[in-house]
Parts: structure tokens; C-alpha cells; sequence
């Protein structure tokens, strides 16, 4: 009967060990984007997530506006270390940085969600750059 007992306890112990290993991660984090202007024009950016596992699950959005001289924290997407993330910039007269790393819709003028990689009623297609991010923070900074 002692062991019975013993085995009881050992196995809720087990079961509640489990749950508290899982739990901390159960509330999600966002991705930390800092963007800093340090040119004499606006300049906005535009932001894709790839999914690793499901690329028809592919998002893009923007326009996030940081004014010259000045920086801007942004939180646009739930956070995953599966997932790849890139970015674009512009200013009103010219694309600042663009890359081969992502191919993702923008929308010139307005600001936009491409959800699932459709594209958007009167977007275009450009090449965006990769992100660097480590655990889900990181910084743009624009000369």
C-alpha cells in the first residue's frame, strides 16, 4: 500500500513539474523593433514575418513613420524564434534599403496588411531585407 502511495505522489509530481517547464512561455512575447532616424527625412518602413513551416502564412505590413532625428518602438508581430523576419525603408522620394532576402507586397502611399502572402489591391512586389533580430529585439538605424 506504501508504494501505491509513493507511485501516486510521484506521478502528480511529475505531472506538475511538466506543467511549470511549459507555462512561463505561455504568454506570448512581441518582436522589438527600435527605429532610429538619424537622417533630415522621414523615412517608413515596412516589415514581412515568413513562416517557416507554412510559407502560405507569409504577413507584410507597414507604414511605421519615424521622423528625422528621432526614434520609434514598434511592436507589430507576435514573436517566434521558427520564423524569419525583413524589412524595407523608404522615403517619400526614395527607396532607402531593399533586399533579395523576402519577396513581400508594399502599398506606395497608404499603410497595408498583406495577410497570408495575397497580394494587396494595388500593391507591388519588392525585395526586402533580413531582419537581425536576437530574441525577438533589435535596432534599425538609418544615416
Amino acid at each position: 500500500m506504501q508504494s501505491v502511495k509513493r507511485f501516486f505522489f510521484a506521478s502528480i509530481a511529475l505531472c506538475l513539474l511538466a506543467c511549470m517547464i511549459h507555462v512561463p512561455n505561455a504568454q506570448a512575447q512581441n518582436l522589438i523593433i527600435t527605429l532610429i532616424n538619424q537622417s533630415n527625412s522621414p523615412v517608413n518602413f515596412a516589415f514581412a514575418r515568413e513562416n517557416g513551416y507554412n510559407p502560405s502564412d507569409n504577413t507584410t505590413k507597414g507604414w511605421f513613420s519615424c521622423q528625422p532625428r528621432s526614434s520609434r518602438v514598434i511592436k507589430i508581430f507576435t514573436y517566434n524564434p521558427n520564423d524569419n523576419y525583413y524589412w524595407f525603408a523608404k522615403t517619400p522620394k526614395k527607396i532607402i534599403t531593399k533586399g533579395n532576402d523576402f519577396m513581400g507586397w508594399i502599398l506606395p502611399k497608404k499603410a497595408f496588411a498583406s495577410e497570408r502572402g495575397r497580394k494587396i489591391g494595388g500593391g507591388q512586389r519588392v525585395g526586402f531585407q533580413v531582419l537581425h533580430e536576437k530574441n525577438g529585439k533589435c535596432k534599425i538605424t538609418i544615416k
